[in-house]
């Protein structure tokens, strides 16, 4: 061990003998190098390192059990070869390839997700399918890859080799607007400080069209002028002939013009015309209103027309046979002549009826000459100013060489189901053909008559012509044949009119023609002015445009709807050369008129058309003020339009749940189940009157045919909802704001109550027996008992057959008597709504009068309880509105004129009948009628919000699912009465998806009521238990509808 060095500040002597060798000094610094020496011997070469040579043959790598092998060779350190030996590296896992000679290919193939192969390889949900197919070894095609719509953008990088797919989602937010016009008002700001937002009045946008509904201020329509010439002109020369022709787009403009004149010398033909000029218009498009490019509207879309006005100069015509417009539609398919002049023609884009190569589409242009020549230029047939003289030459009028062949193409109009009496049609230019009246396109002579040889033709017979120049107004007659008739009218502003051959113009009217107004005859010696269409759309006998409703024969006139000798209607036969006195002597007959003939009319049969002559006298029409209240139009049971609970749509197939389903068990104001249109259900039980026509001929009855119209009838509604004040007094809510407007439904208790005789005050229903029914209460829809079958039979008693339901006989109380106990709402009616109101009142009536009946079949206290004395029930309001309410005038005391006898009282209307209503009042409806239009512009209310009908309802999440016994027959053949009944909201705007409809708590909800009054079409009416409203007993101090 070294001892430590010790330092110290001490001085100290050694222990010691003698001195000592002291410590090695450090080590110096290193010298400088020296120089380098010379280079020594070099010295001898070495042996050979080891190299790497074949190993098996002269393979230097080698496989062997699928590991990686080298082979090393070489010499000791005393250069001996030592021989071969495995050295270097060998691979620890397998290596695999092909075996002897191999080629790479490529491939491809799509994926999709959802296999998995092992637990650790799945496919990846979803992926491109992006190959298409291997062309060789070295070659694939992928598929190509597009986008449509605006709102994807696809872009390749070819640097990184990657393609990129941008989908613009938008910009969405909404708008804080002050005040709105309604839902798709168009917003804009206005002018005050700060700037707000406001919705537009008359400016909208409409879904359904994909379009903005606004008032144009000013419009310019666009004009284009075509060029004509040899090569590329819009109207050019067909080779070396003097022939044009060119393809006009009607989209692009509103006015296009052709000047020939502007053609060089040398291209006009010899003679001086341009030869001549073939022109094709290219189909209308729509764009943005939806319509297809036929011009037929989509489903559910109105019919936009187009138009357009096409200027011709000195385009004249050859004696080549060519046609000139290639796919428009002309009056009587004849195209007009080009003048050599200027010649002015207007097209319209409409629907057509396709005959052979016309109109082939069922839509084209539909071409009017407008001028001919020059604006001051007088056309005349008989003259070089005729605009159809080319026809002649060109051979298009060779199919009446004869003058007595049958219009072209009437037998396919005929397979298409158009029927009538053929007779002889005058065209005009000495053409006759031998059609029916509805396809006559000039003056129809009669059924039965001919034509004649061409040197004694029909059309040569003279007759009183009215004239009526439409520039000056003025009109006048004169004696014509009916050629010279119908070629006046070809003069530009002129319109004619012929009058019968054998007529003179002292009969005749020229002013009323000009209107299209003629003499009509309702069947019961009155005749009033009116149009055809208006005539024979009441169902009554047209005598023709200008006839006056006298007529002078030498010195005796005569009243042409009440005299001479006619076509006499004697149900569905007619008689020929009968008097008026005659024909009307006995009921239901119709007089024609004079000169009438069979062939001419149809002699339909009242009950299926509903033709009445004291109602048809009537002529009301929807949107008219008549009795109290706005006519909303006909109401078919046995299949019109209407707009409801999906259930009542249903038939005898329907399965029972899509029956019953209506309550929610809410009743909350906003629930509800969406309207839905379908075609109202015929109830063979039904409307009280007798059913003259068999069962076989009313089940052939064709449901979608408007004039059907068994037990058909006239649907007047109030003008407003009705209001009430504390003293029971009927009022306008708009006068009293603080009377009440939405009333209870009804009693607690049963609604179905029995009739009586308010005179003797003693029962009086249908019969003595009926009075065991009412042990059910209101009917039942599941009998507890029989169970499951009687779920099946529900929809066989819902919609029960003719031959059921007049197995008793074919009068109103029999056929009632035959209606099943059970259905969805019991014995509640879906469109017989008076019956529903005349049994409503009467439980009021058991209620209020203490009526019980024999046997216990029933007790007053069945009917209740009623409500307090604070509130009155929807029915005692309606039957408040006074049933002498008459005339135009729609005022609570509006009793100025009379009502016809055939008006009914007023009711709450059924479900069905409240969905014809709602039909009426929703956009782009059944019978193209606003009726909430026409309330307001006559002083009346919109129908908006919730409204009761007359049709009662049970609940069924209280049915059978929810412990209680609501129209469940129970043991004992009882059934606990409905609490709901069917109400109906109606939207403000006729949205189809807003209106709501559904079974509401009767003694819990209030709603709207607004009455409605009925007329047979038929005319028939009664006063008997039936047709006669009861007197609401408990409102008799109101001497209201006590009669």
């Amino acid at each position: 061990m070294v001892a430590p060095v010790v330092h110290g500040s001490s001085f100290f002597i050694p222990i010691g003998g003698g001195p000592v060798t002291g410590p090695i000094g450090p080590i110096g610094p290193t010298g400088t190098t020296g120089s380098t020496g010379t280079t020594g011997p070099i010295g001898a070469t070495g042996l050979t390192g080891a190299s790497m040579i074949g190993g098996f043959g002269s393979t230097a790598i080698y496989i062997q059990d699928g590991n990686l092998h080298q082979i090393f060779h070489g010499y000791n350190f005393h250069g001996d070869p030592i021989g071969g030996y495995t050295g270097g590296y060998v691979t620890s896992t397998l290596v695999k390839g092909p075996t002897g000679q191999s080629v790479n290919s490529i491939d491809g193939g799509n994926t999709y997700g959802g296999i998995t192969y092992t637990s650790a390889y799945v496919l990846p949900s979803g992926g491109a399918t992006v190959f298409k197919s291997r062309n060789s070894d070295e070659i694939i095609t992928i598929k190509a890859i597009e986008v449509t719509g605006d709102s994807l953008t696809l872009t390749d990088n070819t640097e990184s080799g990657e393609i990129n797919l941008h989908y613009d989602r938008g910009n969405f937010g909404y708008l804080n607007t002050q005040s709105s016009s309604g839902i798709g008002s168009l917003v804009g700001t206005d002018g005050g400080t700060p700037v707000r937002l406001h919705g537009f009045t008359g400016a909208s946008y409409d879904s359904g069209l994909n379009a903005i509904d606004v008032r144009v201020k000013s419009y310019k329509e666009k004009s284009k002028f075509l060029t004509v010439g040899d090569g590329d002109y819009d109207i050019k020369k067909q080779g070396d002939t003097t022939n044009y022709s060119g393809t006009i787009n009607p989209n692009v403009a509103k006015v296009f013009t052709i000047d020939m004149r502007q053609l060089d010398d040398d291209d006009m033909h010899e003679s001086g015309f341009t030869g001549p000029v073939q022109l094709e218009f290219e189909n209308a498009s729509f764009g943005y209103t939806g319509n297809s490019i036929s011009g037929i509207p989509a489903e559910g879309k109105p019919n936009l027309s187009k138009a357009f006005t096409l200027i011709v100069h000195g385009a004249t015509n050859s004696s080549a046979p060519i046609e000139r417009f290639t796919n428009v539609t002309w009056p009587l398919d004849l195209a007009p002549c080009f003048s050599g002049g200027t010649d002015i023609f207007n097209f319209f884009w409409l629907p057509c009826e396709t005959r052979g190569t016309i109109c082939p589409n069922e839509a084209s242009w539909h071409g009017n000459l407008v001028q001919w020549k020059s604006s001051d230029n007088v056309i005349d047939n008989s003259t070089d100013n005729n605009p159809f003289w080319c026809h002649t030459v060109a051979g298009t009028r060779s199919m009446y060489n004869s003058g007595e062949q049958n219009y072209n193409g009437i037998e396919i109009m005929n397979s298409a189901g158009t029927t009538g009496a053929t007779g002889a049609c005058c065209l005009g230019d000495g053409m006759c053909v031998h059609t029916i009246e509805s396809k006559c396109f000039g003056y129809f002579v009669g059924c039965g008559t001919t034509c004649g040889s061409s040197s004694e033709s029909v059309c040569l017979e003279k007759g009183p012509c009215c004239s009526h120049n439409t520039e000056t107004k003025e009109t006048n007659c004169t004696q014509q044949t009916i050629d010279g008739c119908i070629n006046y009218s070809d003069i530009l502003h002129i319109e004619t009119n012929f009058g019968g051959t054998g007529n003179k113009c002292y009969n005749m009217d020229c002013l009323s023609a000009s209107k299209d107004l003629g003499a009509c005859c309702d069947g019961l010696g009155n005749c009033e002015l009116l149009t055809e269409i208006e005539c024979k759309n009441l169902g009554r006998f047209f005598h023709g445009e200008g006839i006056s409703c006298t007529k002078t024969y030498g010195t005796e006139t005569i009243e042409i709807c009440a005299g001479g000798t006619g076509a006499c209607c004697e149900g569905s036969t007619c008689s020929n050369n009968t008097t008026f006195k005659s024909c009307v002597s006995d009921s239901g007959n119709l007089y024609a008129g004079d000169r009438s003939k069979c062939c001419d009319i149809d002699c339909a049969s009242d009950e299926f058309r509903g033709r009445n002559a004291s109602i048809q006298a009537l002529n009301l029409q929807p949107g008219d003020l008549y009795a109290g209240g706005m006519v909303v139009g006909i109401y078919r049971p046995n299949g019109g339009a209407v707009h409801g609970h999906e259930s009542f749509g249903k038939d005898k197939t329907a399965h029972w749940t899509d029956l019953i389903y209506g309550a929610t068990g809410s009743t909350s104001d906003n629930i509800g189940s969406t309207g839905t249109s379908y075609r109202s259900k015929y109830d063979f039980h039904g409307y009280g009157f007798t059913s003259d026509k068999g069962c076989d001929t009313l089940n052939q009855l064709d449901i979608l045919e408007d004039d059907t119209r068994i037990d058909s009838y006239y649907v007047i509604t109030a003008l407003s909802p009705l209001a009430i004040t504390g003293d029971r007094e009927v009022v306008l809510l708009q006068d009293y704001p603080s009377a009440t407007a939405e009333f209870y439904w009804g009693n607690g208790g049963s609604s179905w109550g029995p009739i009586y005789d308010q005179d003797a005050l003693k029962y009086n229903d249908l019969n003595s027996d009926y009075k065991n029914r009412f042990l059910l209460n209101e009917g039942y829809w599941y009998d507890e008992f029989m169970g499951e079958p009687s779920l099946i039979n529900l929809p066989f008693n819902t919609y029960t057959t003719c031959k059921k339901a007049r197995s008793l006989g074919a009068d109103g109380v029999s056929k009632l008597l035959t209606k099943p106990n059970q259905s969805p709402n019991g014995f509640w009616h879906r469109n017989y709504g008076f019956y529903n109101n005349v049994r409503t009142i009467s439980a009021d009536n058991a209620l209020s009068q203490g009526y019980n009946g024999t046997d216990d079949a029933y007790t007053s206290g069945q009917f209740g309880p009623g409500l307090t004395a604070d509130y009155v029930s929807a029915f005692r309001t309606c039957r408040l509105y006074d049933d002498r309410l008459n005339g135009t005038t729609g005022a609570v005391n509006g009793f100025t004129g009379s009502n016809a006898s055939e008006v009914s009282s007023w009711y709450i209307p059924s479900h069905d009948e409240l969905a014809f209503i709602a039909e009426n009042c929703i956009s782009n409806n059944s019978y193209n009628f606003n009726l909430n239009s026409y309330l307001l512009a006559n002083g009346g209310s919109p129908y908006t919000g919730w409204y009761w009908s007359s049709t009662g309802a049970f609940d069924e999440t209280k049915g059978i699912t929810g412990g209680h016994q609501e129209g469940v027959m129970v043991s004992g053949a009882t059934a606990d009465p409905g609490t709901v009944a069917w109400a109906m909201k109606f939207d403000i705007d006729g949205s189809h998806d807003r209106f709501l409809v559904g079974k509401k708590n009767r003694t819990h909800n209030t709603y709207q009521v607004r009455p409605i009054r009925m007329i047979r079409c038929d005319g028939k009416y009664s006063s008997d238990k039936l047709t006669k409203m009861p007197k609401v007993l408990r409102d008799s101090d109101k001497n209201i509808n006590q009669d």
